[in-house]
């Protein structure tokens, strides 16, 4: 689901990564560093820590195989989690927990993974709630068929 932040960002990746400005300078951006810098900002405007910036990252020349390594929305394990992000992708554990922890931002959209809305309250806010609502929040399952996505697990806070 960020097509739409991808697709806000390009129009700027456009007119600064372009190969010189009005001067005949040249003044490159690629899209990863756009996306990261654009990333940063994000965390930094919702009451995150500041984090260090560096340019200089490369753009891949096609996404051949991304769409193979993701970890569905269906995953209960953390067994696949790590197969997907550690294993394969070589990230560390606590790389991986803070890419899990960025659910605290925005919210799912129907469109693109089946479910609705953010996954806590204050979603707008840098903090670990989603942490704090994983392990201190009972929760129940329903499964039920979403078109076009099939079968999916959605998850209910119990309202005991």
């Amino acid at each position: 689901g960020l097509k739409e932040a991808i697709d806000l960002l390009e129009p700027i990746r456009q007119k600064i990564g372009a190969d010189d400005n009005d001067n005949g300078e040249a003044i490159m951006m690629s899209r990863a560093d756009m996306w990261a810098l654009a990333g940063n900002i994000m965390i930094e405007a919702a009451g995150g820590p500041h984090l260090e910036y560096k340019a200089g990252r490369a753009d891949a020349s096609d996404c051949t195989g991304q769409g193979e390594r993701h970890v569905s929305a269906e995953s209960t394990s953390s067994k696949r989690v790590e197969e997907v992000f550690v294993t394969q992708l070589g990230f560390s554990h606590r790389e991986v927990v803070a890419l899990i922890g960025a659910h605290v931002l925005g919210k799912a959209t129907k469109a693109h993974s089946g479910y609705e809305g953010p996954w806590v309250k204050e979603n707008d806010l840098f903090t670990n709630a989603y942490f704090v609502d994983m392990l201190h929040v009972p929760w129940h399952r329903e499964t039920k068929t979403v078109e076009p996505f099939g079968e999916r697990n959605i998850w209910h806070r119990f309202e005991g």
